[in-house]
């Protein structure tokens, strides 16, 4: 839903509403996915990624440059 009014010569207003829907997250198995906070522990979390530097030594994980 969107609405523009001239206001003026210079002056337009443009007001609008917008809205999306956001299915429920499902697994293969059919079972739906959510995020517990209470239950997060940034410790025992996957990383996502791995620096390849270790800044103190300048060497790499797999011990090449």
């Amino acid at each position: 839903m969107e609405d523009n009014w001239k206001a003026s010569r210079k002056l337009t207003i443009n007001a609008g509403i917008r809205f999306s829907i956001m299915q429920p997250i499902y697994d293969a198995k059919g079972q739906l996915g959510q995020f517990l906070q209470s239950a997060y522990n940034p410790a025992t979390a996957i990383r996502l990624y791995s620096h390849l530097l270790n800044p103190a030594s300048e060497r790499c994980r797999h011990g090449t440059r």
